[in-house]
């Protein structure tokens, strides 16, 4: 630090003239008073911010006014004008800053980055009462890896948590990396002392899975509880397409409840389940699962199932679907990042037609199959599977038709 300037003292006042500080190619420009106030006017001319700060790079300038007590506990920030470039981004800035009693308050600030502007006023810490809108028109020249358009305003008030929303929202032609969101439409509200989340999507899409329309609706009450209601239509997932999807929440993180109603072009899928998410996982139970209308008939689950998942693994007891036929098809997966997923179960009396998604639409198996059965995969490959299979069917053949048994092992 180089610093140079001229000063004079009174006895009670300590006034300020041309205080000059270099810090490499940065200057920093005052002057002003202080006694136990202080007033200073000041002017930043920064072309390398990377030596004021390592991890910061870019330009700046600006100058303001700073105002209040010496010890810090008051202190009024006038920033009438700061541009530059940061980490390859405009920047263009001004506003005002309170702080006191531990509070920031900030008056009429404005940023903008390109075509994209940000205002805020009000108090920005707890307990908040914080007014904004933002009318960013090129998300790609305000941030790394965001595209898009993003209008809205609204006003956050309370705490971290238990905020208090109102915000209306548009976006279109969002991405975020491998996230694209073609549109999104969000109102947030206060309602009965808790609020209110209503909003619509379009085109979601993320490596092989999309997502054509999405419409949400979630509440929370002032005693935390929640309740989700979503519907999803054309869900597409590693070339598989689900027709529609409902679901439905109601609870707290530790402790809820879920159901969904999935349709297929195949067949349609429900199931309830309830738990919790506690220390970085979710346990719980799955108390019912059904299929309707495949071309395998109507199936339902026997038992509960316990389950347990993570971002480090997935654990499940034993799953069992049966039909009225006294068919059954039970599993146990499992999977961690580490070993990959691993399944194992038997079948009972199950009819091959349950096949036909897996095999070409020429061939259209016919029959039943017991089997015990077990498969690993990892990285999205096989790496080794057991099969102890039993078929009988009856394939046509013109006029007549005959019966036959196979047994195969597959290692």
């Amino acid at each position: 630090v180089d610093a140079k300037g001229k000063g004079a003292w009174n006895g009670k006042v300590l006034l300020v003239e041309n205080l000059d500080a270099l810090v490499g190619k940065n200057r920093l420009q005052a002057k002003g008073q202080a006694s136990d106030q202080v007033q200073v006017e000041w002017k930043l001319d920064a072309p390398d911010l990377n030596q004021l700060y390592p991890k910061l790079h870019g330009n700046a300038k600006g100058n303001g006014t700073l105002q209040g007590l010496v010890n810090g506990s008051q202190l009024q920030l006038d920033v009438a004008n700061l541009t530059g470039k940061v980490e390859g981004y405009d920047l263009n800035a001004k506003g005002k800053a309170n702080w006191n009693n531990q509070k920031l308050v900030v008056q009429d600030v404005v940023v903008q980055s390109g075509n994209n502007r940000l205002e805020a006023s009000g108090q920005a810490t707890e307990p908040f009462d914080l007014r904004w809108k933002v009318d960013a028109k090129n998300l790609a020249k305000a941030w790394k890896g965001l595209e898009g358009s993003l209008k809205g305003e609204g006003t956050l008030k309370g705490s971290l948590q238990k905020p208090q929303v109102v915000a209306d929202l548009q976006g279109n032609k969002l991405r975020y990396l491998d996230y694209l969101l073609g549109a999104v439409d969000v109102t947030a509200k206060q309602v009965a002392g808790g609020y209110e989340l209503e909003g619509t999507a379009r085109d979601f899409k993320t490596g092989d899975a999309s997502i054509g329309k999405i419409e949400a609706k979630a509440s929370q009450q002032t005693n935390g509880n929640f309740a989700i209601d979503g519907d999803l239509s054309t869900i597409t997932v590693a070339g598989t397409t689900i027709t529609s999807a409902k679901l439905k929440g109601q609870g707290s993180i530790e402790n809820h409840r879920l159901t969904a109603q999935i349709n297929h072009p195949d067949g349609d899928t429900s199931f309830a389940a309830s738990g919790g998410w506690r220390n970085n996982q979710w346990q719980g139970t799955v108390q019912n699962l059904s299929l309707r209308d495949t071309p395998a008939g109507n199936w339902d689950m026997t038992n509960a199932v316990q389950l347990t998942a993570s971002n480090r693994e997935f654990i499940s007891s034993t799953m069992c679907l049966a039909n009225h036929q006294g068919a059954q098809a039970c599993g146990k997966p499992a999977w961690s990042q580490r070993s990959g997923l691993n399944v194992s179960g038997n079948l009972q009396q199950v009819p091959l037609v349950m096949l036909r998604p897996w095999l070409p639409n020429t061939i259209n198996p016919q029959g039943i199959a017991n089997a015990d059965y077990r498969a690993c995969a990892q990285n999205g490959l096989i790496t080794h599977c057991g099969f102890c299979l039993f078929i009988a069917y009856r394939p046509l053949l013109g006029r007549g038709a005959c019966t036959a048994q196979r047994r195969r092992y597959l290692h």
